[in-house]
């Protein structure tokens, strides 16, 4: 689950200063989805300050990128888990939701980490939470993610 790199100890802060250099595939979103899906939607507003062999986009300046910063802690929760250091990937997915509070991905994230840490309470409230966004925010493109939170032995 997640598009984002699952597993990844690498954590992206909110605001970037500086230089991005990223794929104009990302930069448009097609695997993440339109608008409040798009944790690079903001580079969409921006002309590129260059362009690299016609696949990587350069921006330079200072960008709020609060989606993706909680797109890279739910990457991190889900590798914590993985290494079964339950607290940290608490933290992680909780700073996630914290950042992100309207993404049902982010919100899935923390699902998952409630229930393995057998607080299954607040796992089937984040769960339902997760699946009330996903059903809000661009259905269409996230039933596939719907169809998981809803049935996720299948």
């Amino acid at each position: 689950m997640g598009r984002w790199g699952m597993g990844s100890s690498v954590t992206i802060p909110p605001v970037i200063d500086g230089t991005i250099l990223i794929s104009g595939t990302e930069v448009e979103g097609l695997l993440w989805g339109p608008d409040v899906l798009n944790p690079y939607e903001i580079l969409k507003q921006r002309r590129p300050d260059a362009l690299i062999g016609n696949v990587v986009v350069v921006f330079n300046g200072t960008f709020d990128v609060p989606l993706l910063a909680a797109y890279s802690r739910a990457g991190a929760a889900y590798g914590l888990l993985q290494q079964h250091k339950i607290a940290e990937a608490m933290a992680q997915a909780q700073s996630a939701v914290k950042l992100a509070p309207d993404s049902a991905e982010v919100h899935a994230a923390l699902a998952q980490v409630f229930i393995v840490a057998n607080r299954k309470t607040e796992g089937q409230q984040e769960l339902a939470t997760a699946i009330r966004l996903a059903r809000a925010t661009h259905p269409d493109f996230q039933s596939e993610l719907i169809r998981y939170l809803e049935h996720p032995s299948q």
